[in-house]
């Protein structure tokens, strides 16, 4: 197994984090990383490969998505705008 390095910003300073590579190649990084990112099993990563380093980023889960609490401010002229640019494309 190989050692790969991780720094992470924890609470403003800079803390390096070691996990390692398995012999097939997966990554096992540490609870204290998996938790700060929200790492869960069977979740879904996508991996970058930025400036010569490895970035991994969770991907939400549509439930998840869904989940989150949003707003939006939008006047009636503007939905108007909108629906006539959406029915515009609209074969019937």
């Amino acid at each position: 197994m190989n050692i790969f390095n991780l720094t992470e910003r924890w609470h403003g300073m800079k803390k390096p984090f070691r996990g390692q590579v398995g012999v097939k190649g997966a990554l096992f990084p540490p609870r204290e990383v998996r938790d700060a990112v929200g790492l869960k099993p069977g979740g879904t990563v996508e991996y970058r490969v930025e400036g010569g380093r490895l970035v991994v980023v969770p991907v939400q889960t549509l439930p998840e998505v869904f989940a989150e609490k949003r707003s939006v401010t939008i006047t009636c002229e503007e939905l108007r705008r909108v629906r006539a640019h959406l029915l515009s494309g609209v074969s019937g």
